[in-house]
């Protein structure tokens, strides 16, 4: 993972748009700078800019509170202090931030988070951001919403943002409070730093769930007391007591069913005597409805009768009102055909008269036709010569045209031709007037020749001089680095000698307190006791080898048990103290050792490459010894002699341009003359040319002119003679129109007499001709009209009692009110007979009702149903009255008794449930103990309450890994000290080499030693996070104000270390002294008003 380019837009301080590239530009080449400016100028910014492409905030955003406190926007709107868009500069309408990185998949990609305000307004409302991947090489959108966006970044990264925040930007302020911390605060500290929160998690979980077991175990302990079953006998007791009350419940049931059977037959024989009385009724008002509609039945009887001759008498009446109709009609069109035969004969003699009138117009119009061809050959004529003249004039104009455009094109060709004439002159004055003009371009070709040759002889020299001069100078540089080799080299041999002197003294120190503890505690032991009894004098002893026994009659007190316990404690710390520094010794002659055989092997290849250079040397200064200038070039140094190789390329440099620049006019006047005498010649004969042509055109005009005026005279002559002959007429044209206008007057009045005598002969035929079927039609009317009056007086015969009156009213009834009436009565009889049956079917159904077997029971062998239904009424409802009765003390008796079943039931079913439940819980009993047992054992070694337990000895394990990694950084940035984990599960201590590997507490430490381990402890951070993904780019932020000039030195020796790993290194900082060393700076210049730039520079 490698970050390539920051770019943002008004973010904070820094408005506008600003581009930091990180890879090219400025700062290509440059593994570590500098990032440089005044506090509050917005160097932290470009940090923030950089987390919020890649994940939407920043790590001072995530520590302010999220909820509770806020920052007034524009307007009425609120924003928590946490809110990344709080980044966006105020009076700015949009912003946002845009990485280029490198994946750990080798791709490269471009994220970005914008911002933006409604409108683009800097007042309007805040919108909210967008985030976005690109993949930089085809332009493809990987994720545009912010859950894709999450997934995908993280998965190119191959960080988290927590992880990317420890393992990018190190922040050496957290690491100074790791430091000095107690154990649960720096426990807490390395796993906020680590992102290994998951153990305090599990050692919560497993706590939790160990006291979740404890409390449902005592739940279920609780339910089982307050639950227990009856005993055998309470058991024998509540069945015997359900028995009893289900049987007594059944008895009574028993004797319900009789009486409600008896009940519902009472109430049936009622329902269905009342159903009988309903039909009798129906019955009855059928047959009153049926004696109403008598009179009907016998007027729609009359009506039918009728129907056999109603359509005579209808047709008797429409054909007289026919007939009538058509006797007016003939009267009327008698008329009308004598009005038309009198208009016939008018118009015929209209059209008589209208025929003369035509034969006269035309005989006038023959007589005029030879005067008017006559005229019209005289138009023709003069037309012709209209057209003459127009053709001429037109002539004439376009030769006057061309006659101007002439003499403008010769004016332009000789005004030409007089510039192109001067310009000749001019370059023909360039030249030298005594010498040749072949021979005065090879004298500047020569000499510019000489002296480009003197110029590459020069570079050539120069090339020769560069690559003499830069293998001189590594030649010295390797000289003064084997000088510093073989110091450096003569101080690890020296440090090596006094390692292995250390490490001697420590062994045999080492090896004589292990013997001294040994014989003390031989003398301690149970043994002395029997070595003292096998003492004899002038016998060594077998411990100290001594002639004398001094303790062998008075042996010394025994020590309590307590002082021979701290004694052994106190020998087993010197052993373990004497080992250590035996362990450290041999690792630190070791360290000598190695180190001085490295740089010996260096020391070997450094002479060799001082052999070769050396020979180089001597190659490069053989080639300056031919020249003429290289003696007194190898007799300067370098300053020197890039000055004086400077004058001498410049001086020649000049004076080759000065003899090119000669050739190069030359060349250029002779290629501009050529053309130019070309270009004159040929103006010269398209003068000539124009000239000859605008004679022709001349001459062309002055005989057309004198045509045009014939022509001219000729027309006026014609046009006064035709004139004459019209008289009055316009044109031959409107005397012929004027006369065939008349013409056709005569023959158009002529046609409409015609017409107007067709169209009154037509009128005439067909009012005949409807007179004709007005009497056809007459006559057939007649004859039907006595058919229907014969039909009529027939039917009147055989129907006396319909007179005249009631005719007129049968007549008068509509078909559709017939049909009503015939649908009415159809209806009542239809109802008349259906009640008539219903009322003999529900009479059936009773008599069968009464004679079932409930029926002779209450009835007895005295019941007839010829003595009628309602007869046996009165008994039946005293019957019901005490089955009635006989119901309500049953149902009360059986409420009871399923009361008391109930009780005993219920009471048998809680003793089942107590079972059945107490033997549930135990089964949920043993499985929460086990449950418990198993989270118990879990508990007892990672869980406690607030995750402490499991934290301490994960993070334990994290801090021995981040030590191995801060000691290693730490080697370079003060080699004095090492860390070391001690005093507690979580302590930590540092070892001073100096002071013979004496271990030291951290709190101990000045402020500038502090810095350094917790800049040791922050790479360390980043070298773990490193071992599973190549970090390409870090970020350190401020804190070296505290260190002095040698520490500074090495931490700016460790970082270039960082560096040459292939790690770029960003450093925030105010030291100036680190200014001057990091060339490359990304300095954050403030410009007033609150606003910042950003320039990338070199020094």
């Amino acid at each position: 993972m490698k970050i390539l380019t920051i770019r943002l837009n008004n973010l904070a301080s820094l408005q506008g748009f600003h581009c930091v590239e990180l890879t090219t530009g400025t700062l290509a080449g440059h593994n570590l700078f500098a990032i440089t400016g005044p506090t509050g100028a917005g160097k932290s910014t470009l940090l923030d800019a950089l987390c919020l492409a890649l994940y939407g905030n920043t790590p001072r955003l995530r520590q302010a509170p999220s909820k509770a406190s806020t920052t007034p926007d524009v307007g009425s709107e609120q924003l928590t202090t946490a809110d990344p868009r709080t980044l966006l500069r105020r009076g700015e309408g949009s912003g946002f931030a845009e990485v280029d990185f490198e994946g750990c998949d080798g791709e490269h990609y471009r994220a970005r988070w914008s911002v933006r305000r409604a409108r683009q307004r800097p007042d309007g409302r805040l919108q909210s951001a967008d985030q976005q991947l690109t993949r930089i090489a085809d332009g493809r959108v990987l994720a545009d919403n912010k859950r894709e966006f999450e997934q995908q970044i993280n998965e190119r990264l191959g960080l988290s943002f927590t992880q990317f925040t420890r393992a990018v930007l190190l922040a050496q302020s957290e690491f100074s409070a790791f430091l000095k911390a107690d154990d649960n605060t720096r426990s807490e500290l390395l796993e906020r730093l680590t992102d290994t929160a998951l153990y305090s998690r599990l050692s919560i979980a497993a706590y939790q769930r160990t006291a979740a077991a404890q409390g449902e175990i005592e739940r279920l302990e609780a339910r089982l007391d307050s639950a227990l079953p009856a005993d055998a006998e309470q058991r024998r007791e509540l069945e015997r007591a359900a028995e009893h009350s289900s049987a007594l419940l059944s008895t009574h049931q028993r004797k319900l069913e009789v009486q409600q059977q008896r009940h519902q037959w009472l109430a049936e024989d009622e329902r269905l005597e009342q159903h009988w009385q309903e039909a009798q009724q129906q019955c009855i008002a059928a047959e009153a409805n049926r004696e109403a509609l008598a009179d009907t039945r016998h007027q729609v009887a009359q009506w039918q009768a009728l129907n056999s001759v109603r359509h005579d008498f209808e047709a008797q009446k429409e054909q007289s009102r026919q007939l009538s109709e058509l006797q007016h009609t003939h009267t009327r069109t008698t008329e009308r055909l004598a009005t038309a035969e009198a208009s016939l004969e008018q118009a015929i003699a209209i059209l008589q008269e209208r025929t003369q009138t035509q034969l006269a117009a035309r005989e006038a119009r023959q007589t005029e036709q030879p005067v008017l061809d006559r005229l019209f050959a005289s138009e023709q004529r003069l037309a012709h010569l209209e057209e003459t003249i127009r053709d001429e004039q037109q002539h004439n104009e376009a030769l006057e045209t061309r006659i101007d455009a002439q003499r403008h094109e010769l004016n332009r060709l000789r005004y030409q031709r007089d510039t192109q004439q001067q310009q000749l002159d001019t370059l023909y004055q360039r030249f030298p007037g005594n010498i040749e003009e072949g021979a005065y371009h090879q004298q500047l070709l020569t000499a510019a020749q000489t002296s480009h040759q003197q110029w590459l002889s020069l570079q050539q020299l120069e090339q020769q001089w560069q690559q003499w001069a830069t293998t001189r100078d590594r030649y010295q540089r390797t000289q003064e680095e084997i000088s510093e080799a073989e110091y450096r080299l003569e101080k690890l041999q020296v440090c090596s000698r006094k390692a292995q002197e250390q490490c001697e003294q420590l062994a045999e120190r080492y090896n004589t307190l292990e013997t001294s503890i040994t014989r003390l505690r031989d003398a301690r032991s149970d043994v002395v006791e029997r070595l003292r009894e096998q003492l004899t004098p002038s016998t060594p002893c077998p411990v100290c080898g001594s002639l004398q026994h001094p303790w062998e009659d008075q042996p010394p007190v025994h020590p309590a048990e307590a002082q021979l316990e701290c004694t052994r404690a106190e020998e087993d710390r010197q052993l373990e103290e004497a080992a250590q520094s035996l362990a450290a010794a041999e690792a630190e002659e070791r360290h000598c050792s190695e180190a001085c055989h490295t740089l010996q092997s260096r020391l070997a290849g450094m002479h060799d490459t001082l052999d070769a250079l050396k020979q180089d040397t001597a190659t490069c200064e053989r080639p300056l010894q031919d020249q003429p200038q290289g003696p007194a070039l190898l007799a300067q140094d370098s300053e020197q002699g890039r000055q004086q190789l400077d004058h001498w390329l410049a001086t020649a440099q000049k004076e080759a341009n000065a003899h090119q620049q000669a050739l190069t006019h030359f060349e250029q006047a002779r290629r501009q003359r050529a053309p130019l005498e070309e270009a004159v010649t040929r103006l010269q004969l398209d003068i000539e040319r124009q000239e000859s042509s605008l004679e022709q055109l001349n001459e062309q005009h002055r005989v057309l002119t004198e045509q045009l005026t014939r022509h001219q005279t000729q027309h006026h002559q014609q046009h006064d003679s035709l004139k004459d002959e019209l008289s009055g007429d316009v044109s031959t044209a409107a005397r012929r129109q004027r006369l065939d206008e008349a013409l056709e007057e005569q023959n158009h009045a002529l046609e409409t007499a015609r017409e107007s005598r067709d169209r009154h002969q037509q009128a005439v035929t067909e009012l005949q001709q409807q007179l004709d079927r007005l009497q056809t039609r007459i006559d057939t009317l007649q004859q039907s009209l006595a058919t229907h009056q014969q039909r009529i007086a027939h039917w009147r015969e055989w129907h006396p009692q319909i007179d005249d009156e009631r005719l007129e009213e049968l007549l008068a009834l509509p078909s559709n009110t017939i049909g009503q009436w015939q649908e009415q009565i159809e209806a009542v009889e239809q109802h008349y007979h259906e009640s008539e049956v219903l009322r003999r079917e529900r009479f059936e159904t009773l008599m069968r009702h009464r004679r079932d077997k409930v029926g002779r029971e209450l009835l007895g062998p005295k019941f007839n149903q010829d003595q009628g239904p309602s007869r046996w009424r009165p008994c039946l409802n005293e019957e019901k009255a005490r089955v009635d009765s006989r119901l309500g003390e049953l149902q009360i008796a059986i409420q009871e008794a399923q009361q008391q079943r109930d009780s005993d039931m219920q009471a048998l079913g809680e003793d089942d449930r107590r079972r059945r439940e107490a033997l549930a819980l135990e089964t949920e009993l043993n499985e929460a103990r086990t449950r418990h047992q198993r989270h118990g054992r879990i508990s007892a070694l990672i869980g406690s309450a607030d995750g402490r337990a499991f934290r301490r000895i994960a993070q334990a394990w994290n801090l021995e890994r981040l030590i191995e990694h801060a000691n290693q950084h730490l080697n370079t940035l003060a080699r004095r000290y090492r860390l070391v984990r001690g005093g507690s599960l979580l302590g930590l201590l540092v070892i001073d080499t100096d002071m013979g590997d004496e271990q030291r507490s951290v709190h101990s430490l000045s402020g500038g030693e502090t810095f350094l381990v917790s800049l040791a402890l922050a790479l360390g951070l980043a070298s773990m996070a490193s071992d599973r993904l190549a970090i390409g780019t870090l970020f350190i932020d401020e804190g070296f104000g505290s260190l002095d000039a040698a520490s500074l030195a090495q931490a700016m020796d460790t970082l270039d270390g960082l560096q040459a790993q292939g790690r770029q290194v960003g450093i925030i900082s105010h030291v100036s002294e680190m200014h001057e060393r990091i060339p490359a700076q990304v300095r954050v210049t403030p410009r007033g008003n609150g606003t910042s730039m950003i320039t990338c520079t070199r020094t």
